[in-house]
């Protein structure tokens, strides 16, 4: 199923979070906090959220895995790393981003030198070039880098490689922790804002089987002034479900939107392989999900969502596939290069 508490993660996180940042001035919540500027944070919770019985909103037995608006909140549910941690599970993206980006924080200083070179994603699901999204390049130059990172004495697997040119930080991270294994791979430039991130978590291992499987996979990129942003991801269950979506938009500020177009395998409960539009206002919380049709939204000429729909038609080109076995998404272990997160460099 898709709702997992993140407890081994979160106690991962916990051996080392005493350190992150002390002794110099690094914020180890530099890449959530960035991310929760760019796209959408959907805040509520869905316990006090739901308006049973109101004729606008799912019923309560809707409103759970396999409901394609109930998986878009749990990807992207706003994250407190104070109050959620053991709460909200590893199918969040910004619960994976605080984790690598304290990853960061608490390692980029203990980093081996080595001669800039470039190194891809040690596994063969990231393509190397979007072909709909030409400037995103998912390979990188670094000049740092270290296996087998120290995360305290626990039994997570971590490895990293950067490169930091003034305010930009250039980071390949992945970590391991139970039977679930991250990727990060991105770009940070603290100066201008921009962020560009691409990652996967896939639980594949220990007591994930085939039936009950998890693979997540995310694209960002966007501007932390501006909150516009664009999107893709796809999530993929061992048990059957799979969704993707991709968007565009403005994830902050009043009079702002931002619209996604999704499909599932959901059948006719949700959009379906042929896909259906979904418009928000900036404004969108956990109860706007819930009371929107699964069955999507109409974007006529003039709506407000309408000036996005060219755009994220042109992304659909490129949403990750989720009828047929691909590489777009890592769904065992021998999709990892050499059956291992360990970078080689």
């Amino acid at each position: 199923m898709f709702r997992m508490v993140s407890v081994l993660v979160a106690a991962c996180a916990l051996a080392f979070v005493a350190s992150c940042g002390s002794g110099d001035d690094r914020d180890p919540n530099f890449l959530i906090n960035a991310a929760k500027n760019v796209t959408p944070a959907i805040s509520g919770s869905i316990v006090s959220s739901f308006r049973e019985g109101a004729s606008s909103a799912r019923t309560m037995s809707e409103w759970n895995n396999g409901n394609a608006m109930y998986e878009l909140f749990t990807v992207l549910r706003n994250f407190n790393p104070d109050t959620d941690q053991g709460v909200i599970g590893v199918d969040n993206m910004y619960m994976n981003l605080w984790l690598a980006g304290m990853y960061y924080s608490e390692h980029i200083e203990s980093l081996d030198d080595l001669s800039a070179k470039p190194i891809s994603s040690p596994f063969s699901g990231f393509k190397t070039v979007d072909s709909a999204l030409a400037e995103s390049v998912f390979s990188d130059t670094y000049d740092q880098a270290k296996n087998a990172l120290n995360t305290g004495g626990n039994t997570t697997e971590a490895h990293m490689a950067a490169r930091e040119t003034g305010a930009e930080k250039h980071m390949l991270i992945t970590f391991k922790n139970g039977g679930c294994w991250t990727v990060l791979q991105g770009v940070y430039n603290g100066d201008s804002k921009d962020i560009e991130l691409n990652s996967t978590t896939a639980c594949i291992e220990g007591s994930y089987t085939e039936t009950n499987s998890y693979i997540q996979r995310n694209y960002i990129k966007g501007n932390e002034n501006t909150h516009s942003f664009i999107l893709k991801a796809v999530k993929y269950s061992g048990a059957g479900y799979k969704l993707a979506l991709v968007g565009k938009g403005i994830s902050q500020g009043s009079g702002n939107y931002f619209l996604f177009k999704m499909k599932d395998s959901g059948g006719s409960s949700g959009p379906g392989e042929t896909g259906a539009y979904y418009c928000f206002p900036a404004s969108a919380d956990v109860t706007a999900l819930q009371a929107m049709s699964t069955a999507g939204t109409e974007i006529a000429e003039g709506s407000n969502c309408y000036g996005y729909k060219d755009s994220v038609d042109t992304l659909w080109g490129s949403a990750w596939d989720i009828s047929t076995e691909t590489t777009d998404v890592p769904r065992t272990k021998a999709s990892f290069t050499n059956s291992s997160l360990q970078l080689n460099f």
